[in-house]
């Protein structure tokens, strides 16, 4: 599997533009079931998905599932993934999937030997609300997303049969003009299939993401014939052009792609549709798409990869979406027709540092090669590295973090190199390490202040620590493995430091005061576990001493240690706890 990595050559939720009235100004709504491209999803290419995966905190979200075109793999401890499959050349799907959280899909258009990337953001999906299924009953979030659910109406999603005990709802509002977020957060790109089957774009007023649970964790679903209003509040301002009535879509997770289902309603400052089964919803108005394509390099010709777009309505900048190039410098994606654009290239700091006035028609546009010329927004970080036989690395990575995004390239024959646009004679501060993939071995922790021109690192050694994770336990006799490759995380608050790891159905999760000091004077807090008995408590006594080896820097560092005790369950019984521990730190 590939380990360099590329970005996304799609311009991510252009729907998310909102209209102009004049039509000079604007790009003109289609209608549902009138207009837009035909698609042939079967028509597919062999190609790469590279990305990184974080929750709504931006922590990197590790052994979450993620698939495209049948093939499967898991997010490591930065959240990366790499996956080759073959997709659909109009709109490959990735999809991520982890338990206690709602499924991260995106849409991206595929090129051949190049690395498509995505960013996604995980959305927390924990209970919002409940009600008796016989009864109904209305749940509500705290930002007015409002579900009002019938008498009657819910089914056990892998039977069919009616449900009639607790209905637990989790529920998210995925707010339309918090447009950087919602490109991270909403499944897909904002592409549709009209009622004709055509393809067109979306302009959003308000998407959600909704799942029903049972009293024993079974899904759930709405019963044939059966609907439950949603009323999405409308944001302040986006208010003025809301038209009455909207069209109410839901996203199909195969396709990648929203597909018509009815209208919603304009009532006061809300939309109220009716949605007949559960996924994700949205209320959008549709518009038809062309094709755009560029370039861009450096003035040495060479492509420049993870370099952040801007694309918006010219009548209001404001209204805008954004996108990356791949590993060939190409940015490709679905834009509005006859429509009059503002094309930006960014800054890692959001600096404009190329503007250019595009004006679509009903063709398909090659913007051509942007060449960016001053060396004073480029910043080429480079380097050499070692194994712990003090040869060349031949198989490795550099992973790095600036600006809060996390960063990955190749370490190919013992050398590295990777060029970024940065903000404008501002120093960055950089930190990185150097991972041994074969040896499972790492560089310490290193910082670097990024500058423009070439950023030489050195010769950097991978042999200074070990970069193994795992938490291996034993409850009542019984040892249990979990490693990195499964899902292990652990978060330092200034209270208690958090481990929670699983490895199929088995879960061990714990925590201990906080503080970040060597030594055995620590407790346990709390413990809860499967296997081999289910148990959970916060009432520790007698203490449990948790003895620390090892706390290392936050994101690349580790936290290592141990604790061993008795433990009375709520049940009162007795339960015999060994457990070692080394975790990268989120």
């Amino acid at each position: 599997m590939k380990k360099a990595f590329s970005l996304l050559k799609l311009f991510v939720a252009f729907a998310i533009l909102q209209l102009a009235c004049k039509k000079e100004n604007s790009f003109e709504n289609g209608k549902p079931g009138s207009g837009g491209i035909s698609i042939d999803l079967g028509k597919k290419i062999k190609t790469s998905i590279v990305g990184f995966v974080t929750d709504e905190s931006g922590k990197p979200v590790n052994g979450a599932n993620a698939s495209a075109g049948g093939v499967n793999t898991t997010t490591d401890e930065f959240g990366y993934f790499s996956i080759e499959a073959s997709v659909p050349e109009v709109a490959g799907v990735v999809k991520i999937t982890k338990t206690g959280y709602f499924n991260g899909i995106r849409t991206f258009v595929p090129t051949n030997k190049a690395e498509s990337f995505v960013r996604i953001q995980l959305l927390t999906n924990t209970k919002t609300g409940s009600f008796n299924a016989p009864d109904g009953g209305t749940v509500t979030t705290t930002d007015n997303l409002t579900l009002t659910f019938p008498a009657n109406a819910i089914v056990t999603e892998a039977t069919g049969a009616a449900y009639t005990g607790t209905v637990n709802v989790a529920a998210k509002w995925l707010n339309p003009s918090d447009r950087k977020t919602l490109a991270l957060t909403m499944p897909g790109d904002l592409r549709a299939l009209n009622q004709s089957g055509n393809m067109q774009g979306l302009e959003s007023f308000g998407m959600a993401a909704v799942e029903l649970r049972g009293a024993a964790g079974e899904k759930l679903q709405i019963a044939k014939e059966k609907v439950v209003d949603m009323t999405f509040p409308i944001p302040a301002s986006m208010q003025a052009n809301a038209p009455e009535t909207i069209d109410f879509w839901s996203f199909d997770e195969e396709k990648g792609l929203w597909i018509y289902e009815t209208v919603a309603t304009k009532n006061g400052n809300t939309y109220v549709g009716k949605a007949s089964h559960f996924s994700y919803w949205n209320c959008d108005v549709p518009y038809d798409l062309v094709k755009l394509k560029v370039k861009i390099v450096n003035n040495k010709q060479l492509p420049l990869s993870n370099i952040a777009t801007r694309i918006s309505v010219t009548s209001n900048e404001n209204r805008y979406a954004y996108g990356y190039t791949d590993s060939l410098g190409i940015c490709t994606g679905y834009v509005p027709k006859n429509a009059s654009l503002k094309f930006e290239i960014l800054s890692s700091c959001n600096d404009v540092i190329y503007s250019e006035n595009v004006t679509t028609t009903s063709q398909d546009i090659d913007l051509g090669t942007k060449v960016i010329t001053k060396n004073d927004n480029i910043a080429t970080i480079k380097g050499s590295a070692l194994n712990c036989s003090n040869t060349p690395l031949q198989n490795g990575i550099i992973h790095f973090i600036l600006n809060g995004n996390r960063y990955r390239a190749e370490v190919k024959n013992g050398t590295f190199s990777k060029s970024i646009i940065i903000c404008s004679n501002t120093n960055l501060n950089m930190d990185y390490i150097v991972v041994d993939l074969d040896n499972n071995m790492q560089s310490n922790t290193a910082s670097a202040v990024l500058v423009s021109g070439e950023n030489d690192l050195g010769t950097v050694n991978t042999c200074a620590v070990s970069a193994a994770e795992f938490i291996n336990y034993t409850i009542n006799g019984v040892d249990y493995n979990i490693a990195a490759s499964d899902s292990i995380n652990a978060a330092l608050r200034t209270d208690v430091t958090s481990i929670n790891a699983s490895k199929n159905n088995t879960y061990f999760n714990f925590n201990f005061d906080g503080g970040t000091t060597i030594g055995s004077n620590h407790n346990l807090k709390y413990i809860n576990t499967n296997q081999p008995i289910q148990f959970g408590t916060d009432v520790i006594n007698p203490a449990v001493p948790v003895t620390i080896t090892e706390y290392g820097a936050p994101l690349t560092g580790f936290i290592a240690g141990s604790f061993s005790g008795t433990i009375k369950n709520p049940n009162n019984q007795t339960i015999t706890v060994n457990c070692t521990f080394r975790i990268r730190r989120n």
